[in-house]
């Protein structure tokens, strides 16, 4: 009886087995990107745990015992997903699929002109944080300090500027949020260098392209330091800072939702102790003197919206003397008064898939320089220059997302200048107007994740000048294998004499052609 009882289950349990193994039904098939096979997709029934994932060669082949109509899933992170519908019968399924590239934000290779990126935030010469520039020796926390460090940027004597490979000073442009920065430097005289008006802790990144920057900018031609402010403090902060030379203050606040925050920050600094202590190569009569302060506030509404203002008053004073090689002089003297206040606002949206951008500044700048000579302390040849200026600067662009990687953008921008020198020798003072009108277009071009385009135009009228110029941009990157890649940029730049040099000649704009290309290991 028992051997009978084994022998019907083990019968039974034959006939269940044979059933369930003709229940499976085989999938298989080749996964395919360009005419070659993939390894790594993963191929899955939708809604179960069956599947498998393609070999080198790209094959794959799974069992399964679903019946019916089912979709096939084959998915990975670099490319798009494809869903294939299948009827699951009695016989075995061969599902061969040609996948197509996904465009992604990480993966793209971008546009380079300074370095390998479309935007300018990625392709440019240098992205420094505060960090870097505070930890850079010598910089002393100025952001310019620390690109003077770089290839392609020369340091010329102590004049303040960035001299871009052998360029003036004045053909590198400074803006704030997409605002230009009119006088970024402190007022100076000639042989004492100035420093950044800015403070660099404002900033949560300050890019610096040295050529090919994009239709956004300009009246550069050399190159342009794009100065990105913070959007929120991390925190609640006072800063209090003492010693024989200077005495600084300031606090920031900031709510626990960061959406709104403000804060004000002053310094009096006095060179005099350093003066008596320390061998100048300059003489310094009256020892530097300068007070600055600076007051931010950030709003944040409910749509996501950021409005920021930044604003800074400074003055400073200094006089020294030199000795002279004139007969019957024994020294040359000049003194310094400077005062200039800066006012930046900008304001950011979203709008479903546009993102508007509104901005505007202000200068105030005066730099007053009295001159004379001295001879057996008796002073002679006195003279004095002061020159005044009003800057203001508005811009507006929008732009919109195509895909991922792709995206069009234009806008309008406004700059006017009023100069006013006066001369005590000179009976006429040198009065100087300029309205420039700018437009200006461009877009991102991802056609995937190895190539990509960047084209642009800007277009400017000068009223000093009373012309327009047209100034095409085009740029180009590739990447040529995992860690190699290329780029290719081209674009004309304008930008206007300086001020001083009009009213005597009848002048044109100021032209440069960048050509700029690029192979970059990494």
């Amino acid at each position: 009886m028992r051997t009978q009882k084994k022998l019907k289950f083990l019968l039974l349990f034959a006939l269940l087995s044979g059933s369930l193994l003709q229940a499976q039904i085989t999938i298989s098939g080749k996964v395919n990107f360009k005419n070659k096979g993939v390894k790594d997709i993963s191929v899955t029934l939708k809604d179960t745990y069956e599947g498998a994932t393609t070999d080198e060669n790209g094959n794959y082949t799974f069992q399964t015992s679903e019946k019916g109509e089912r979709n096939l899933v084959f998915s990975h992170s670099k490319f798009v997903e494809v869903e294939k519908k299948i009827v699951i019968n009695n016989e075995s399924i061969t599902e061969n699929i040609d996948l197509k590239e996904q465009i992604s934000e990480i993966d793209a290779v971008v546009i380079s002109a300074g370095s390998i990126e479309a935007s300018d935030r990625k392709r440019a010469t240098a992205l420094l944080t505060p960090v870097d520039i505070y930890t850079t020796a010598g910089a002393n926390g100025q952001v310019t300090a620390a690109l003077e460090t770089l290839p392609g940027v020369q340091k010329i004597g102590e004049t303040e500027g960035l001299f871009v490979r052998g360029g003036t000073g004045t053909e590198t442009k400074f803006f704030m949020d997409g605002n230009l920065v009119n006088n970024f430097f402190g007022n100076s005289i000639p042989g004492i260098k100035a420093m950044d008006r800015l403070n660099s802790s404002l900033f949560k990144g300050n890019v610096f392209s040295s050529g090919g920057y994009s239709a956004m900018y300009g009246q550069a031609l050399s190159s342009i330091l794009a100065l990105e402010s913070i959007d929120f403090p991390e925190r609640n902060s006072v800063d209090i800072g003492i010693s024989p030379i200077f005495l600084s203050g300031g606090f920031q606040n900031v709510d626990d939702n960061k959406t709104k925050s403000f804060g004000i920050f002053a310094a009096y600094s006095n060179l005099g102790l350093m003066t008596k202590l320390l061998k100048f190569n300059n003489d310094f009569t009256k020892a530097p003197e300068s007070f600055g302060t600076n007051f931010n506030f950030r709003i944040k509404n409910k749509s996501g919206g950021i409005l920021k203002y930044y604003g800074s008053f400074d003055t400073n004073a200094m006089a020294l003397e030199a000795e002279s090689l004139e007969p019957q002089t024994d020294f040359e003297n000049t003194s310094l008064k400077g005062k200039n206040t800066f006012h930046n606002l900008s304001f950011k949206q979203k709008f479903g898939k546009y993102l508007l951008n509104l901005g505007s500044s202000f200068t105030f700048n005066n730099n007053f320089i009295r001159l004379s000579n001295t001879f057996e302390n008796e002073e002679f040849n006195l003279n004095s220059i002061d020159v005044t200026g009003k800057y203001f600067n508005a811009k507006a662009s929008v732009e919109r997302k195509i895909n991922k990687i792709s995206a069009v953008r234009g806008g309008v921008e406004l700059n006017q200048t009023h100069e006013k020198s006066e001369v005590e020798l000179s009976p006429v003072p040198f009065v100087f107007n300029d309205k420039i009108t700018s437009l200006f277009a461009e877009t991102d071009l991802g056609f995937s994740n190895d190539f990509s385009a960047k084209v642009g135009l800007r277009s400017e009228y000068s009223s000093a000048i009373n012309q327009w110029n047209f100034a095409p941009r085009l740029a180009f990157a590739y990447r040529i294998s995992k860690n190699w890649t290329s780029s290719l940029a081209y674009g004309t730049f304008y930008q206007n004499p300086e001020n001083k040099f009009f009213g005597t000649h009848d002048l044109n704009f100021q032209r440069a052609e960048h050509y700029i290309l690029q192979i970059q290991k990494s």
